[in-house]
């Protein structure tokens, strides 16, 4: 099928949610915004979509959408650029125009363009199959869990980490747990969430922010999805006591449990085996990389 791969604008995104709503029941429709949030992500509702959208410029990254020869929207690709590499955030094309290769062009029309390499996580069997056909595997996500039982309060630590509510203490140190989106991009949306109305799913349970600042050089964001910083390279030890102190300050502020998400490196695996937290089952998520192609500098004009 032939399309016409061009940036979007705002105006496309009430016609982009139509096409990505189409994979649902029309019950959907009728839950808030905030309740469809855990089925659709930003993709179920205009005022999430359009936040997000704008959240994407502002990192610097954006929407192709792919227009048939009518005009109407049939799929899209969100992606974020940084110094190290890409991340393509999201692919899609709507279900009744699937198996005529839209993704595929919208895929090779964002590589052609790119200026570093750049990493995707699959979101299923389809996807999966595009990216193993132009990339490879560079590492996996993989993901860990503790669930607070009533009655069985974490091992006590010594630590006294400096807290404080200022996200921006964050800006330019090395995030090494907590593998959500590129971390500058990261950063931004939950900045950019408070006072919002996209706060609620944003920040969950964990409102207001704490940035917790340990003397070893070891920086958090204390919230269910655990994001740890550094400074400079840390001990193993002085890593995993910080976990330990996470894991006792999150159950004394009553969250359920906490989740701690990680590319695919012995060291962190090896401490969290050896505190005993859990792997959550099926989470070993392949991340691809794609080699530069012969590049070109214009990306697609509206026009």
């Amino acid at each position: 099928m032939d399309v016409n791969i061009i940036p979007a604008c705002e105006e496309d995104i009430r016609e982009l949610l139509k096409i990505n709503l189409r994979d649902y029941s029309d019950d959907i429709l009728s839950f808030s915004p905030i309740d469809r949030f855990p089925v659709t992500q930003w993709w179920g509702s205009y005022e999430f979509f359009l936040w997000h959208f704008k959240i994407l410029k502002e990192a610097g990254g954006g929407i192709l959408v792919a227009k048939d020869n009518l005009g109407n929207d049939v799929g899209e690709l969100e992606y974020i650029p940084s110094d190290d590499h890409a991340h393509i955030y999201w692919l899609y094309v709507a279900p009744e125009f699937r198996k005529q290769g839209i993704a595929q062009k919208l895929l090779l029309a964002y590589l052609q363009r790119a200026n570093n390499d750049v990493w995707v996580e699959s979101e299923d069997e389809r996807s999966d199959k595009l990216y193993r056909k132009y990339g490879q595997v560079v590492t996996h996500l993989r993901n860990f869990e503790i669930l607070f039982n009533e009655g069985d309060v974490p091992e006590p630590t010594d630590l006294d980490p400096v807290e404080g509510d200022d996200l921006s203490i964050l800006n330019g140190k090395k995030r090494i747990i907590g593998q959500y989106n590129l971390p500058h991009f990261d950063l931004l949306q939950l900045q950019r969430s408070i006072g919002e109305v996209t706060e609620p799913v944003v920040w969950g349970e964990t409102l207001p922010p704490v940035v917790l600042s340990y003397p070893s050089g070891i920086f958090v964001l204390l919230t269910q999805y655990i994001r740890v910083y550094t400074s400079a390279d840390v001990d193993d030890d002085d890593l995993k006591e910080v976990i330990k102190d996470c894991m006792l300050r999150a159950y004394h502020r009553d969250l359920v449990g906490i989740h701690f998400q990680i590319y695919d490196v012995p060291y962190l695996v090896n401490i969290f085996k050896d505190l005993n937290i859990d792997e959550v089952e099926e989470s070993n998520d392949p991340i691809y990389l794609f080699p530069k192609l012969p590049h070109r500098t214009d990306f697609p004009s509206r026009n």
